[in-house]
């Protein structure tokens, strides 16, 4: 079994997860990737990235090692070719305060001169969080957590991955929080502007993540998936389910709230494999559904537990 890889995107409270998972695995099971100068980067970081810049080798080596898990400040595309898709995690947080909290750290530990206003514009700091993942949509992902609901994060992710990591809460944004309504309107509003992509990303995750919760309390499994277009009187998807990855998903497909199809995800995706999903990515569905007009509602559901897939319902464009 691949290691954890845990996206550590500043001010998520992921130093109170990483102390956790310390607690859990050992420092010792656990790599670090918080850039080459860093004391916290690991050595086989630094000799398989840095030096020798071979994550197949890298790969083998921690197998070898017998790691857990690794972890940094680093985007999902850094360890993600090496690490199966389900086993990729991260924290979120609401956007303002998330980006307020970093600009704090930055004027305590990086003397940062000049304002909260000019921190912002900042090309770097611009929709940091969605950078940070961008490429991995948030239901490609093995797991998300909410920062705001670190403690129901913290339980769910113990679920999914059978182990018993506990709610440390060290370093919590809360002890330092400026909410935001707190802080000129005006600037909001210049922030929101900026991070459009992260604002819009977060609220993606947020709704996963109560879906997620909810399913859970039904003891349902979730299913990873989307709608993905609509052509020629079909529609396309993919969908799979890691809590029984070699079996195919069965959808059933409403247009209208009527429904029209089934469809079962055992197609192959070949373009999905860059992503390491189960059943070598087939994982594809597709349907007839007949010709749809723009006003039609096309939804699809997972046959067995009622969930709704990414972009369902979907209106034909």
């Amino acid at each position: 079994m691949s290691p954890l890889f845990f996206i550590h995107v500043p001010k998520t409270a992921g130093t109170s997860f990483r102390k956790a998972a310390e607690h859990y695995f050992s420092k010792e099971k656990i790599c670090y990737d918080y850039g080459e100068k860093q004391p916290e980067t690991s050595p086989l970081i630094r000799e398989f990235v840095y030096q020798k810049n071979d994550l197949f080798g890298l790969k083998s080596t921690l197998k070898q090692h017998n790691i857990s898990m690794l972890g940094g400040h680093v985007s999902a595309r850094r360890f993600a070719p090496i690490v199966n898709q389900d086993r990729i995690l991260t924290f979120v947080r609401e956007p303002v305060s998330r980006l307020v909290s970093e600009f704090k750290h930055f004027k305590r530990h990086y003397n940062f001169q000049g304002e909260l206003a000019d921190f912002i514009k900042r090309p770097e700091f611009v929709n940091r969080q969605f950078r940070m993942l961008q490429g991995y949509p948030p239901h490609m992902l093995g797991f998300i957590g909410i920062t705001e609901h670190y403690s129901e994060s913290l339980k769910l992710f113990n679920h999914l991955y059978q182990v018993d990591l506990q709610d440390l809460s060290l370093n919590m944004a809360g002890k330092e929080k400026a909410p935001a309504h707190a802080l000129d309107e005006a600037l909001i509003r210049e922030i929101k502007k900026l991070n459009r992509q992260e604002i819009d990303h977060y609220q993606k995750c947020c709704e996963l993540f109560y879906q997620r919760i909810n399913l859970l309390k039904d003891n349902l499994p979730f299913t990873h998936g989307q709608i993905g277009g609509y052509e020629n009187g079909k529609l396309f998807g993919w969908a799979f389910n890691n809590e029984v990855a070699d079996e195919p998903i069965d959808l059933s497909i409403l247009v209208n709230n009527k429904p029209v199809a089934d469809a079962l995800a055992c197609e192959r995706r070949a373009n999905l494999l860059q992503f390491n999903v189960p059943r070598d990515a087939f994982i594809g569905f597709s349907a007839k559904v007949g010709s749809l007009k723009a006003e039609d509602q096309v939804r699809v559901i997972v046959k067995n537990t009622g969930q709704e897939l990414v972009n369902s319902p979907k209106f034909i464009a």
